[in-house]
């Protein structure tokens, strides 16, 4: 896409390069529901209470892991940003298909929303259920938790420099109704 129109990358994303993902990447939602995501932590859970081995970005997505590792933003792309480049992980995850959002625009297609929060350490994404709540889930190890809403995002406890924060819309990648193998 930034070869494509450099704008996109550059200056806004805008509705021509959302127009743009499906035909020049191949990335849409139509090989998946449309309907809104539920919090069933369950299906993140084994059944001796650990976790199914994901990250928040895989969470924030309702996705599996893919051969037991979590994708991070620009995975489609064979991109992954270091920790000192969260400015990209916007650019990245729409390169994976993510639509740039706000916190009170609809998403299409009942697509998921999802607030990406990264700074020159770290990174975590959270996803609202289609209920409204908030829920994510910390690295490999965590359980996938509700999280409390402060009014215009999900309460974090991130690192508070120098902050990249953006919503997205996801496609709700329904999980199948058995638990991954266990890695």
């Amino acid at each position: 896409m930034c070869e494509l129109r450099g704008s996109c990358c550059t200056t806004a994303w805008d509705d021509t390069c959302v127009g743009l993902v499906e035909p020049e990447c191949g990335r849409s939602c139509a090989e998946h529901t449309s309907e809104p995501t539920v919090y069933e932590p369950e299906k993140w859970t084994y059944s001796d209470g650990s976790p199914v081995p994901s990250n928040c970005y895989s969470y924030a997505q309702n996705r599996y892991p893919v051969s037991g590792v979590g994708q991070d933003p620009g995975y489609t792309m064979g991109l992954r940003p270091t920790s000192a480049q969260a400015y990209l992980f916007e650019q990245y995850a729409a390169g994976d298909g993510l639509i740039p959002s706000s916190l009170t625009e609809l998403c299409p297609d009942n697509r998921t929303k999802i607030y990406m929060y990264a700074n020159p350490g770290s990174y975590h994404v959270y996803r609202q259920d289609g209920d409204g709540t908030w829920s994510d889930k910390f690295g490999f190890g965590g359980l996938a938790v509700p999280t409390p809403d402060t009014g215009d995002r999900p309460q974090h406890l991130a690192d508070q420099r120098n902050p990249v924060e953006a919503y997205m819309c996801a496609c709700n990648h329904p999980l199948p109704d058995q638990l991954p193998p266990r890695q």
